[in-house]
């Protein structure tokens, strides 16, 4: 089983363009060179034996997780640590997926259970355990991200057949977020969490998802680009500013950064159309992500986006930054099939 892990897809597939521009190519050179900016180091952070891995997190120590092919096929979560990465194992399935790791080296996503279910988990101290759900047993949970007090945040379902919610794992129990922001019925998502109580990602308004706040106050709509309808957020810095994504009027996806109440178009890399994501945000307001539908990870600081080097190969996507300039994602290979948009976990050094 090939565990659909890209944030990329994710992205989407939340916003029902996967098929929408599908037969209208990005027409940007593929082979893109870096755009002038800082210099960059590019590492290869290889895979748990398999011809594929992605990073999704990296903490202040330079410590990296992700997702890996392993010799028999299967995807697990890793552990990247000074050049050796650690397979995390699985509740017991065949796969599991590392999204987030906090200052302490606690680890937290899904996996697949021997009933064949997906739960949260978090993994410390070398044992793996599983959150459970807010639905018991046989519900669904993930584990998107754990701050310095060890607090979880992610999603669950409520019921077998109920809706989805953002909740967060504190001191062994699983706590439902104040989530909706239209009605009773609905979905949320806890993406990544800030410092004094500060938590964001998205919740259902009766026509689509919005990015929210949630702090002690409950939830805030974030809102969205001048003449969309739908966001979503993924990545808070500890001075509050918050990345994510929104549509615009003529149904294209641009990056964006919340500061103050204030929702700022990203832009694109030149050249590209249609398509550009933040996924992460340093403490110094440097964000991470991909632009163009065939993506390219970038690096915006300062009014300027950058395109990062690759692999050798076409495609590549950033999904975290630290305070000392290390940015993880993937990129393809020079040898990566054509259609294939998946190679190794990436670390990107800015000096």
């Amino acid at each position: 089983m090939r565990v659909r892990a890209s944030l990329r897809w994710m992205v989407l597939t939340l916003a029902g363009l996967g098929c929408q521009e599908a037969t209208q190519p990005n027409t940007v050179e593929l082979a893109r060179a870096p755009s002038k900016g800082p210099k960059i180091e590019v590492t290869d952070l290889g895979t748990l034996g398999g011809p594929y891995s992605e990073a999704f997190d990296i903490n202040a120590s330079g410590q990296v997780v992700g997702v890996a092919d392993t010799p028999q096929g299967a995807q697990h979560a890793f552990l990247w640590v000074n050049g050796i990465m650690t397979d995390l194992g699985t509740l017991g399935g065949e796969w599991s997926v590392a999204y987030g790791i906090n200052a302490a080296g606690q680890v937290v996503g899904e996996s697949e259970t021997a009933d064949h279910v997906s739960h949260a988990f978090v993994w410390a101290d070398g044992a793996m355990k599983d959150l459970g759900t807010l639905a018991g047993t046989m519900g669904y949970s993930i584990a998107r991200d754990i701050n310095g007090a060890g607090e979880i945040f992610g999603w669950s379902d409520a019921s077998i057949d109920g809706g989805q919610h953002a909740v967060v794992w504190r001191k062994g129990r699983i706590i439902q977020l104040r989530d909706f922001l239209a009605g009773p019925e609905g979905y949320s998502g806890a993406e990544a969490a800030g410092l004094a109580g500060r938590v964001v990602g998205s919740s259902y308004t009766g026509q689509g998802d919005h990015a929210v706040l949630w702090d002690k106050r409950g939830i805030r709509d974030l809102g969205v680009l001048e003449g969309g309808y739908r966001s979503n957020a993924f990545d808070i810095n500890p001075s509050g500013q918050v990345v994510g994504v929104s549509n615009l009027q003529d149904e294209t996806e641009h990056a964006f950064l919340w500061t103050n109440g204030k929702m700022t178009d990203l832009g694109l890399l030149p050249g590209d159309r249609y398509l550009s994501v933040a996924f992460g945000i340093s403490p110094s307001g440097q964000v991470v992500g991909f632009s163009g539908w065939y993506p390219h990870a970038f690096l915006w600081a300062d009014g300027i986006m950058t395109a990062l080097p690759t692999l050798g190969g076409r495609y590549s996507s950033a999904s975290a930054i630290n305070a000392r300039g290390q940015v993880v994602g993937d990129s393809d290979l020079s040898d990566s099939p054509p259609d294939f948009i998946a190679g190794h976990a990436v670390l990107w050094t800015i000096k």
